[in-house]
């Protein structure tokens, strides 16, 4: 098995997405991950950013805007439902607003007024990489750009 840490093993996810190279041992949780790149858990990817405590921190909508919305515009709605979003609301964007950037910032702020959100960038790096959205590429430029800013505390 190949034995990968950190940010390489995100990579080898989004690698084995394509190429399947085999199983894939994780110096992280000890464990060796299977065939399927979906037997990868998230901490794989979240452990892989020095700072735990930026991925606790919730993101500025205008940083989140620029780093998920710009990039995804047609997934606005997908991502309301995995932040947990009511239908209705989401209808009400689709009815009232036509430019998706304007409604990912619609949906950052209200699941960022949400009582019972995780509002933070790990939970942001998790939709990402849900089976739904099925974003790697952009959540690993998010972590890129996470752990760049973790030593100079831009975020």
């Amino acid at each position: 098995a190949l034995e990968l840490s950190g940010l390489s093993l995100l990579s080898a996810i989004v690698t084995k997405r394509y190429t399947n190279p085999g199983p894939i041992f994780c110096q992280i949780c000890q464990r060796i991950h299977g065939l399927d790149y979906t037997e990868f858990e998230i901490h794989d990817l979240l452990t892989s950013i020095p700072n735990n405590f930026l991925l606790q921190s919730a993101p500025d909508i205008s940083k989140l805007s620029d780093l998920v919305g710009a990039e995804i515009p047609a997934k606005w709605e997908l991502f309301g439902v995995q932040v947990r979003l009511q239908q209705s609301y989401l209808d009400c964007l689709r009815d009232e607003h036509h430019d998706s950037k304007i409604r990912f910032i619609h949906i950052f702020n209200e699941w960022k007024a949400m009582k019972t959100s995780d509002f933070t960038w790990a939970t942001v790096l998790k939709v990402l990489y849900s089976k739904t959205l099925s974003e790697y590429t952009l959540a690993e430029n998010v972590v890129k750009k996470l752990k760049s800013s973790a030593s100079q505390q831009t975020f």
